[in-house]
């Protein structure tokens, strides 16, 4: 009975993550009155006590509000891609291992592995689009783990914010347009507020350039944080004032002056981008804000 008592809490936490007294009431409902049925009720209270226990002494969920954590990333395999990685200085051996350590930093614990945040520090620095991209990448896994009831996921956090963050906003304010919008959404995840300065510029580059960043300004940028979904929008969360007020400032910056001035065309292309923005910080992401298509 532990095993499908097992069973059934995984089904029941792969739609986010639940404490234990809401596992319990939605695998056991409430206490029968009858005593039979009481008895019934007890026989499954214990398997499902047991396979509580059980998953967490395996990993496969965490408290105290429990989640699935998936496969633990192999860290001796990490260890050893490192030792690899920092002993030659051939670029097509960086970019095979960098896709093997991508690939396990996808899986929990991946960040505690050492030597491994130092290495993507430096990978973060290199050249080559592919290697950013892999290195962009693997922090977002490992970002997306960071359970912040725990004390060292939110040291790992900050660590994140101080070490990347600066970095990260060079690569979305100047880099080849795919990098720049998965630095973007990293950056939500991170939470920091160094991305208020890109948003900012971001709203007031070039129609091309603008067409291309859309769809994450006003599909992700707006997302409410979630802790089940991979990308969890900290940015939104704990910067949403100081994001509307920088809105607002903008809006007042670039309002009319006069027909007669020539910066008007480009002022109101740009008053229609921000006032698109904070249509979907206010109503979200399930409406179109009428004229939504025609904003350039």
């Amino acid at each position: 009975m532990a095993l499908e008592a097992r069973k059934a809490l995984e089904r029941l936490l792969k739609s986010g993550p639940k404490t234990r007294k809401e596992l319990q009431r939605d695998y056991l409902s409430s206490i029968p009155s009858d005593r039979a049925e009481r008895k019934t009720y007890e026989t499954k209270y214990q398997a499902f006590r047991r396979a509580l226990e059980s998953m967490e002494e395996d990993g496969v969920i965490a408290p105290p509000k429990y989640r699935l954590t998936g496969e633990a990333a192999d860290q001796d395999y990490i260890r050893k891609s490192i030792q690899q990685y920092t002993a030659t200085p051939s670029a097509a051996k960086h970019l095979m291992l960098l896709e093997d350590i991508e690939a396990e930093c996808q899986k929990r614990d991946a960040a505690f592995t050492p030597g491994l945040l130092n290495v993507l520090k430096t990978a973060l620095d290199d050249k080559s689009g592919q290697v950013k991209s892999l290195t962009i990448s693997s922090l977002s896994g490992i970002a997306s783990r960071i359970d912040e009831a725990g004390k060292n996921d939110v040291r790992l956090l900050q660590r994140l914010r101080d070490d990347y963050a600066r970095r990260l906003v060079e690569i979305a304010k100047a880099d080849h347009i795919g990098l720049r919008i998965a630095a973007l959404e990293l950056l939500l995840m991170l939470g920091t507020p160094e991305l208020i300065p890109v948003i900012e510029q971001m709203l007031t580059e070039s129609p091309q350039a603008f067409k291309q960043l859309k769809p994450t300004l006003t599909n992700t940028l707006p997302k409410p944080y979630d802790e089940s979904e991979f990308l969890k929008n900290r940015f939104l969360r704990d910067q949403k004032d100081e994001l509307r007020h920088m809105l607002i400032d903008m809006e007042e910056k670039y309002a009319y002056v006069s027909p007669t001035n020539p910066q008007n065309y480009r002022n109101l292309r740009f008053t229609r981008r921000i006032d698109l923005i904070r249509w979907h910080l206010r109503y979200g992401l399930n409406d179109i804000k009428p004229g939504e298509n025609d904003i350039d």
